[in-house]
């Protein structure tokens, strides 16, 4: 009898000593789950900024990422607009394009006109409600010492969204003399000759 006792109580101790076991290794793993983010803020392009959160502490989304901002001018209402402003008699334009990041319509353009090496088309701001030619012409720029020298055409032209990084020569507007031009960074060649300052890129 004494035999069964013992052999009972030592069960009782190996049952207990398992199942405490078992409870501390479910504790590790859950305190290895919860990890603590570091206090680092993206700011939005609204202005607002969100934090890191979740099991892989990834920025949350911005409100303005949710859902795209609503298209305020149908194509239809653009095409009218570039009609009116863009072409005459015998010309026509295409189907429009939406262009999310510069709020614009473009309407390839039909130009009984038209200079060479260039594909025009009729963009529509939606913004103000006006249209403009963009010529998007392509071919030889004069160069000069390697640097490309801004022409009067390429001044204050709707330029594309593309990252195509220029240096340029920046003519300072100074009141004492030396007033030496100083280089800036552009995105691309067309911003830069866009600012009235800029007499050359690289």
């Amino acid at each position: 009898m004494k035999k069964v006792i013992i052999l009972v109580a030592v069960i009782v101790v190996v049952v207990i000593g398992a199942s405490s076991y078992a409870m501390y290794q479910v504790n590790i793993s859950k305190k290895g789950a919860e990890k603590s983010c570091t206090q680092e803020a993206k700011i939005c392009p609204d202005g607002s900024a969100v934090g890191r959160s979740g099991p892989n502490c990834e920025f949350a989304v911005c409100p303005t990422e949710n859902s795209a901002s609503p298209v305020t001018i149908s194509e239809a209402e653009a095409k009218d607009i570039a009609e009116k402003t863009c072409i005459k008699g015998g010309e026509s334009l295409t189907s429009g394009y939406y262009n999310e990041n510069s709020k614009t319509w473009w309407f390839d353009a039909n130009l009984n006109a038209t200079q060479k090496g260039c594909n025009p088309a009729c963009v529509v701001s939606e913004e103000t409600r006006t249209a403009e030619i963009n010529w998007r012409c392509t071919g030889l720029v004069p160069i000069t010492d390697g640097n490309i020298d801004c022409l009067p055409s390429q001044r204050n032209k709707l330029c594309t969204q593309e990252f195509d990084p220029v240096c340029a020569t920046v003519n300072v507007q100074c009141v004492k003399a030396p007033c030496n031009p100083v280089r800036q960074t552009f995105s691309n060649g067309c911003m830069a000759c866009s600012n009235s300052l800029v007499s050359s890129y690289i």
